[in-house]
């Protein structure tokens, strides 16, 4: 779904000069909750992080789970990198509510990167999944409940 997504924004007019972008969002320490609780409370806080994030992000946005504890959204037609910088902030502060269930709670947080391109210009999908993963990872590096934008020199494998 979100390759087609992807090609219908490269190719729609007339916003084939807006601006789009992938937010790649990782759970941070989601491996303590999984080995720590078990499976069924890691799928759960999935769930319930998933649904956060379809409630902050803007209709016409597409969520997909990507693996394990990412996710990827598509963020389209938007003039302004503020746009998707708010969207990012928006998921953080859902992320990090504590999530319940019966007398239990867990603390989530989430990194996210941002990689953004012109439609009229998309680039290879496999490049932007790269680059919003490769900001997501400085995000972490930064200490997690953050995000971050791809930056060319920053993010470029050294």
């Amino acid at each position: 779904m979100l390759f087609e997504r992807l090609e219908h924004a490269a190719t729609a007019r007339p916003e084939r000069r807006s601006l789009l972008a992938l937010a790649f969002i990782d759970l941070d320490g989601f491996k303590v909750i999984n080995d720590s609780y078990s499976h069924d409370i890691g799928d759960l806080v999935l769930r319930r992080v998933a649904g956060r994030i379809r409630r902050v992000v803007r209709p016409h946005d597409t969520v997909v789970r990507w693996g394990g504890d990412e996710f990827i959204v598509l963020l389209e037609q938007f003039d302004d990198a503020a746009v998707a910088e708010d969207v990012a902030l928006r998921i953080l502060e859902a992320a990090a509510e504590p999530i319940r269930d019966h007398d239990q709670g867990w603390g989530v947080t989430v990194s996210v990167g941002l990689a953004f391109c012109r439609a009229v210009d998309m680039l290879d999908v496999d490049e932007l999944v790269r680059r919003a993963d490769a900001a997501m990872y400085r995000a972490k590096r930064a200490g997690g409940n953050t995000y971050a934008v791809f930056d060319e020199v920053g993010d470029s494998p050294s």
